[in-house]
């Protein structure tokens, strides 16, 4: 796993724990409005504005990771980038409407999607052994015993 691979991991995990924290600790309408929390950069409506706006910002540093991966490496990222974007616009509908419960389960499934395309991308290794060659730390690789 590359290091790019790891923090798409890293921040993913935090992003879907943070959606988690929200919709458990009834923080979903917490934060009005998007893409601020109550028209706010920094909410002050309390803990569960904190909770629902950690997360959001998560969702953004995650889509501008998925971004930045996808300009490195569009045919990997690719599946990652749309699938987020789609995420979000979920996310969107879903506080511009007043969180309908439809919505609501598809955010936790369209989530799901995300860290399983996270994984799966990141666990897969690059198409192109040069590739695969410079993501590899020198010194690391077992030599071929073919």
């Amino acid at each position: 796993m590359t290091t790019a691979s790891a923090v798409l991991v890293g921040l993913t995990f935090t992003t879907v724990l943070f959606g988690a924290l929200t919709a458990n600790l009834g923080a979903t309408a917490a934060c009005g409005g998007f893409p601020l929390c109550n028209g706010q950069v920094v909410p002050t409506a309390g803990p569960l504005a904190v909770i629902q706006w950690i997360h959001r910002v998560l969702a953004y540093a995650l889509l501008a990771a998925a971004i930045w991966w996808a300009s490195r490496e569009p045919r990997r990222a690719g599946v990652l980038l749309a699938i987020v974007a789609v995420q979000i616009a979920i996310a969107a509908t879903m506080v511009e409407l007043g969180f309908p419960g439809a919505l609501q389960a598809a955010h936790a499934a369209v989530g799901a999607g995300v860290w399983a395309t996270v994984v799966t991308s990141a666990l897969r290794p690059a198409a192109a052994p040069a590739a695969a060659a410079a993501a590899s730390p020198p010194g690391q690789t077992l030599p071929d015993r073919r």
